[in-house]
Parts: C-alpha cells; sequence; structure tokens
C-alpha cells in the first residue's frame, strides 16, 4: 500500500509548519481504507477515528500542538472533524486524491470471450488517453488558459481543479 504525495505539497501552505504537515501525513496513512465500527460508531474510508493524545503520543508534539495543527487543516478545508464523547472522527476531504481504489481487471463483455483490451480500438483509446496530459491538451481551459487565477493550494477548488494533473518526480 502506499499514499500518493505530489511534488508540489511543497508550496502548500502548512509544508512549513512541521506538527501541521505531520498531521496530516499521519491521517493520510493511519485513515481507513474500507468501513469499520469504532466503539459503535461507523468509521467510513478516508476517516480516522482518534484522540488527541493518541495523536501526540504517536507524532511526538504536544496536545496543544495537535488541537493547532488540526485547527489550520480545518481552516483550509483539508479535514473535517466530528466529536464523539471519548475521541473524534477526522475526515480527509480528499483522500481518494491521496490513496486511490485497488485497480480491477477489465471485465469482458458476456457471449464475447475474443474481446480484449488488445484490440485496435483499445490501444487507440489508451494512446489517446495518454496524450492527454493537461486540460489545455483535452481543449478544456485551465486557470493558465482562461485568466481565471490559481485557487490557493491545498484547498477543495486546488484539487478539483487539479484532479487529473500527471505529477512528476524531480528524480
Amino acid at each position: 500500500m502506499f499514499v500518493k504525495l505530489y511534488y508540489k505539497i511543497r508550496n502548500w501552505k502548512w509544508f512549513y509548519d512541521p506538527a501541521t504537515r505531520d498531521l496530516f501525513i499521519w491521517l493520510l496513512v493511519h485513515a481507513n481504507r474500507e468501513e469499520e465500527y469504532f466503539r459503535g460508531v461507523l468509521i467510513k474510508r478516508g476517516q480516522r477515528a482518534t484522540s488527541y493524545g493518541h495523536m501526540a503520543a504517536e507524532l511526538g508534539f504536544s496536545i496543544d500542538q495537535m488541537r493547532r495543527a488540526e485547527k489550520n487543516l480545518k481552516s483550509t478545508g483539508e479535514i473535517t472533524v466530528k466529536i464523539y464523547p471519548k475521541f473524534q472522527v477526522i475526515t480527509v476531504v480528499c483522500f481518494d486524491k491521496y490513496q486511490a481504489t485497488p485497480r480491477q481487471k477489465p471485465k469482458q463483455p458476456p457471449g464475447n470471450p475474443q474481446a480484449s483490451p488488445n484490440n485496435n480500438e483499445s490501444i487507440e483509446n489508451i494512446e489517446k488517453e495518454e496524450r492527454i496530459k493537461s486540460p489545455a491538451d483535452a481543449g478544456m481551459p485551465s486557470a493558465e488558459t482562461s485568466g481565471e487565477p490559481e485557487p490557493p493550494i491545498g484547498s477543495p477548488e486546488w484539487y478539483a481543479a487539479h484532479e487529473n494533473d500527471e505529477w512528476e518526480d524531480d528524480e
């Protein structure tokens, strides 16, 4: 299992705030991958049942630092929090942007055992999809081409605008 961290995270508002950055990455790594119950409460994919004390102990920060880090992440829309009497449930708002669901094998159409992704039409579609690297390549306006300002990095609007971007490593 792995978690995606986009290279542009370096430009994120909280990147140089160690407690906030570490809490966010900790949430990405520890959030549920599938639904399960915790103390009678359904915890969904992308959520984590925890407490300030638990987060502080795991990350090596004080409880006050965890409260501030959580407040920071809530203020910019990265997480939401629901409080229960002895714990809280934190939801990573754009969890699926960082942790994609496992890929499933394409299903064969019923009654056509000869069909496979190797036919010419499938290859052409795949090649076309691979050539589209940016909204401009697809004929869609982007912030650069439409004259609209880029939303703040890390905001839900930024993630929505960049959901189909392909990121490259510097290596």
